[in-house]
């Protein structure tokens, strides 16, 4: 008795697909897996991120860089507070600003810091500083001796110093001013003396 093989096949064996592998996203016919649950789609993200706040906004673009800032910020401004908080003028300090009581609008006229040591021992004077209130009705230019420093900021005029005062000693600060319009004028300078500050006012009549 003799038996026949059937004949040999020649086309390749279909593959199963390799660890339980779908067929492709890409293949027609096939909608886009959904998003794990708990995740946003970048699209989603990108409508959520829109919704805040601008500051919220900037402060996520900004990155750590911006925090660090802030915090140094803070940080200087409670520095500020907390010596300024125990910094007293020194004994025998004087301060009075010599000015005509009665002067014309539109026409310069001279204003002199007067900072006076009547103490015993010296102090050093480190800033002027022009109050916006007091800005906005006065004028101060070409101050004499010329500040090491001169800044405007919001409206605050700041001339800084490094002037030591010896005991006995008197030192002047002269500006040129002028006021805009007639009216009366109260305000107030501060000076900087030991780094405290130490209020001058200002009175004058413009006609």
């Amino acid at each position: 008795m003799s038996f026949e093989l059937p004949p040999l096949s020649t086309d390749p064996a279909p593959t199963a697909p390799q660890g339980g592998e779908g067929p492709s996203a890409s293949e027609p016919g096939e909608s886009p897996s959904a998003p794990e649950p708990g995740k946003l789609t970048p699209v989603a993200a990108r409508s959520v991120f829109k919704s805040w706040p601008l500051a919220a906004q900037t402060a996520v673009g900004c990155g750590s860089g911006c925090a660090v800032l802030a915090l140094m910020q803070l940080f200087l401004v409670w520095g500020a507070l907390a010596v300024t908080a125990h910094i007293r003028p020194p004994d025998g300090l004087e301060i009075d600003a010599v000015h005509p009581k009665v002067v014309k609008a539109g026409v310069k006229f001279p204003l002199t810091l007067e900072v006076r040591n009547r103490g015993g021992e010296s102090f050093t004077v480190q800033n002027v500083i022009g109050r916006a209130s007091l800005l906005e009705k006065l004028t101060l230019s070409n101050p004499r001796p010329t500040p090491k420093e001169e800044a405007n900021l919001a409206g605050q005029a700041s001339w800084s110093y490094v002037e030591k005062v010896p005991v006995g000693g008197t030192w002047k600060l002269q500006f040129d001013a002028k006021a805009s319009e007639p009216g009366d004028i109260s305000e107030r300078m501060d000076v900087q003396v030991n780094l405290a500050p130490n209020p001058v006012r200002i009175r004058l009549k413009v006609e």
